[in-house]
């Protein structure tokens, strides 16, 4: 089992960049992490940071662990190691339980493909979505930039659609219903944004897609 799931974590690394114990083990298994559960993949994990696969990561700030590909791990299929910065760490495994979520859904409803990619990045416009769909794309929030960013954001995410298909945007915010109301006031009327609050279960917008 341990080569097995060795490939399957690299693969689900290389995909998702960064991944909590809780969130790599539901993907694996398809189901919610118990007290077994966490030693026997904790046991793997441990075995595959010492072999010098991934990085293994203790944050008391975020009550748990999490793990990100090394040189040598991303190099095995094909990818780049993720280092997000220290300030952009629980930001990075929101994303991460945004599509986690998505991906459960999908699942559950009998749905193989899953039509996004993550960390797309057009360099000319200065847009980053968290997510990309076919049809939008997906910011997620945690209330830690100001208005203005958001706002300055939008604007770019305008420009973009000014010059290609226009695609809307959708900020999912972490359980913050009064931060979702905020960036609807700032997006303006002449431009598709969405704002939905996420409180753990797919957003009704992802479960359509």
């Amino acid at each position: 089992m341990a080569k097995v799931w060795e490939h399957d974590v690299l693969k689900l690394l290389l995909t998702y960049k960064i991944l909590s114990t809780e969130q790599l083990y539901y993907l694996l298994t398809g189901t919610y992490i118990n007290n077994r559960g966490r030693s026997l993949l904790n046991f793997y994990l441990r075995s595959m940071a010492e072999e010098g696969l991934l990085l293994r990561h203790v944050q008391k700030r975020i009550q748990g662990s999490y793990v990100t590909l090394s040189l040598k791990g991303a190099r095995m299929v094909g990818g780049v190691p993720y280092h997000p910065r220290e300030s952009h760490i629980s930001h990075a495994l929101f994303v991460s339980d945004v599509m986690v979520a998505y991906f459960r859904h999908h699942k559950e409803h009998g749905r193989r493909e899953i039509s996004l990619s993550y960390k797309y990045l057009n360099k000319e416009y200065l847009i980053a979505p968290d997510i990309e769909l076919v049809d939008s794309f997906i910011e997620v929030d945690r209330g830690t930039e100001s208005l203005t960013m958001i706002e300055n954001k939008i604007l770019a995410y305008k420009r973009y659609g000014f010059s290609h298909d226009m695609k809307p945007v959708v900020f999912i915010t972490s359980g913050l219903e009064g931060r979702s109301k905020s960036i609807l006031k700032v997006s303006g009327k002449d431009f598709p944004v969405r704002s939905i609050c996420y409180k753990g279960d797919c957003p009704c917008y992802l479960q359509q897609h």
